[in-house]
C-alpha cells in the first residue's frame, strides 16, 4: 500500500499545488530515500513544476530502485520519455518508451506507449511511420483518442484533408472549450447550413489568421456569424469581414457582456471549421487573399511611422522588403524555426539597393538591428510601435505596404499570406503541418514560397537561394 503521505501528494498534484506535493515527497523520503514509489511520484511532481532536471534525476532514480528489486517500472520510464520529449530529445525519448513497450503488458497502457513513439514520428516530419503506430496503438486500445489525434495531424502534413480532419477533431472531443467559454446552453455546430453560429479562436494569433481563410464561406452558409477572436485582431477582423459581429474577447474568461443578446444557436472553434470546408485539396481553392489591411496607414509616401526616419521616404521608390528571423516559442520549437540576424547577411546582401524593415516582434529587435549596421553598415529600419503592439491591424497595415517578406516559419508568415504580400518563408527541416513536408508552395496562400532547410541548424541551402532568387526581383 502507498504511504499517507504519498495518498496526500497525490491528491495536491490533483489541485495542481506541484510545490506542496514536493514537500510531501520530500518528507516521506527523508524516512526511505530509495523508496521507488516515492522517488516516483517527486519526480512527477518536479515535472509538474517545470523542472525538467530534477524530475529526470529522481524519475531514474525510482527506475533503478526498482530494477534493484529485480521488477519493471513501465510507468516511471513513460514519464522519463515524456521528460526528455519536453525538452526536444526526441532520440532519447524513443530509446526510452521502446524499453517501455517491453515492460508493459497491459493492453490500454501499451497503446499509449505506442501513441507517445507516434507523437514522436509527427514532430520529426515521418508522418507514414506516425500512422503505423497509431493503428498498433488503436488495435490495443480502439479508443485511444491520442492515437487518433497523432493519425490525424500525420494525415494533415501528407495533405490527406478528410482523414487528416478527422483525427483533428478528436483534440476537442468533449467539447469542453465550447462550455469553458459559453457555459451549457450553446450546442456544437456541426455544418448545419443557415444558423447564427458562434466562431470562437483558439490556440495562437497566427493560426487564428491561417483558419480565418474559411470565414467569408461561413458567412455564405450562415444566418449570421459573431465571432469572438484575439484581443489583437478585432479591427483588422471587422474590416476584413464588414458583415460580421466581431468582438477580441476569446481570451477573457468572465462575464461577456455580448453573449447576453447574442442570438446564437450553435458555436464552433475556428480550428474546426476545415473539418466542413476543407475534406479535398480542391477546397482550398486558389489560396487568394482574404485579409483587408487599412492601407492609408502605411502606404508608400505617407508620414512616416512613429519614431520612424524620414529619410527612408525620401527619393525614388526602392523595393521594400520586410524581415523576421524569429518566431516559436520552447514548447513550439523556437530553436529548430529561428536563426540569428546575422545569418541573414548574405540575403540583406543580395539588393544593397532595396529599403528593409524590421518585422520581428521580440524585444532584443531594435539592439539586433543597430548592432547588425555597427558591424556591416547595412541599414534596417525598426518601427517597434509598428510590429511590436497590441493591435495587428497596424502590423498589418505596414506589411500590407510592403513589397516582398522574408520570413521564418512565424505569424509574419500568415498574416503576409493572408494579406495576399509575396512571402518567402525559411521553413525547418521539421516543420508543423501547416508547412507540409515536401514542396515550395502552400494551398491556403497563394503568395507564399517555401524555402526548405534540409538538417536542423543549417540554414546555409534556403539562404542562398533566397539570395539567388532577389538578385533576380
Amino acid at each position: 500500500m502507498v504511504p499517507t503521505l504519498l495518498d496526500e501528494a497525490k491528491a495536491l498534484v490533483l489541485k495542481g499545488d506541484a510545490d506542496g506535493a514536493i514537500r510531501k515527497c520530500s518528507e516521506y523520503l527523508n524516512g526511505d530515500f530509495f523508496h521507488d514509489e516515492a522517488l516516483f511520484m517527486l519526480g512527477g511532481c518536479f515535472m509538474a513544476g517545470g523542472m525538467n532536471g530534477l524530475a529526470a534525476v529522481c524519475t531514474s532514480a525510482a527506475i533503478d530502485a526498482r530494477r534493484a528489486q529485480n521488477k519493471t517500472f513501465p510507468e516511471a520510464l513513460m514519464n522519463l520519455g515524456g521528460i526528455y520529449k519536453s525538452e526536444h530529445k526526441n532520440d532519447v525519448a524513443a530509446k526510452i518508451w521502446a524499453e517501455a513497450l517491453k515492460q508493459e503488458t497491459i493492453p490500454r497502457e501499451r497503446s499509449k506507449i505506442m501513441t507517445n513513439i507516434a507523437g514522436l514520428y509527427v514532430n520529426e516530419s515521418q508522418p507514414e511511420t506516425a500512422i503505423e503506430w497509431c493503428n498498433k496503438a488503436l488495435k490495443e486500445d480502439p479508443k485511444n483518442h491520442g492515437a487518433m489525434v497523432n493519425r490525424g495531424m500525420a494525415h494533415l502534413e501528407l495533405g490527406h484533408w478528410r482523414e487528416g480532419w478527422e483525427g483533428w477533431r478528436e483534440t476537442y472531443a468533449t467539447g469542453d472549450r465550447r462550455r469553458r467559454f459559453y457555459g451549457d446552453t450553446i450546442p456544437e455546430w456541426n455544418g448545419q447550413m443557415g444558423k447564427s453560429v458562434i466562431v470562437y479562436g483558439d490556440q495562437g494569433v497566427g493560426d487564428e489568421l491561417y483558419y480565418a481563410s474559411m470565414l467569408t464561406e461561413m458567412g455564405q452558409i450562415c444566418r449570421k456569424v459573431t465571432l469572438d477572436c484575439h484581443p489583437r485582431l478585432p479591427a483588422l477582423f471587422k474590416r476584413s469581414f464588414p458583415d460580421f459581429d466581431v468582438h477580441g474577447t476569446r481570451k477573457d474568461l468572465t462575464e461577456l457582456p455580448w453573449l447576453r443578446d447574442c442570438d446564437a444557436e450553435a458555436a464552433v472553434g475556428i480550428a474546426d471549421l476545415p473539418c466542413f470546408l476543407r475534406n479535398t485539396a480542391d477546397e482550398w481553392g486558389a489560396g487568394k487573399a482574404y485579409l483587408q489591411a487599412d492601407n492609408g496607414w502605411a502606404s508608400f509616401g505617407a508620414p512616416a511611422p512613429p519614431n520612424g526616419d524620414l529619410r527612408l521616404h525620401e527619393g525614388p521608390r526602392q523595393k521594400r522588403i520586410g524581415l523576421s528571423w524569429t518566431g516559436g516559442t520552447k514548447r513550439t520549437r523556437t530553436d529548430l524555426r529561428s536563426l540569428p540576424l546575422e545569418a541573414l547577411e548574405p540575403i540583406l546582401r543580395a539588393r544593397p539597393d532595396a529599403q528593409w524593415f524590421s518585422l520581428q516582434y521580440t524585444p532584443d529587435a531594435a539592439r539586433q538591428v543597430c548592432e547588425l549596421e555597427e558591424r556591416t553598415g547595412i541599414r534596417i529600419a525598426h518601427y517597434p510601435g509598428w510590429v511590436e503592439c497590441f493591435d495587428y491591424d497596424r502590423t498589418a497595415s505596414f506589411v500590407a505596404s510592403l513589397d516582398l517578406v522574408v520570413t521564418v516559419a512565424t505569424t509574419v508568415h500568415h498574416l503576409a499570406g493572408a494579406l495576399g504580400i509575396p512571402v518567402w518563408t525559411l521553413v525547418p527541416s521539421r516543420p508543423s503541418w501547416r508547412y507540409q513536408v515536401k514542396g515550395e508552395r502552400l494551398p491556403w496562400y497563394a503568395s507564399a514560397r517555401l524555402f526548405r532547410q534540409e538538417a536542423d541548424g543549417d540554414w546555409s541551402g534556403p539562404i542562398a537561394q533566397v539570395a539567388k532568387e532577389l538578385e533576380s526581383l
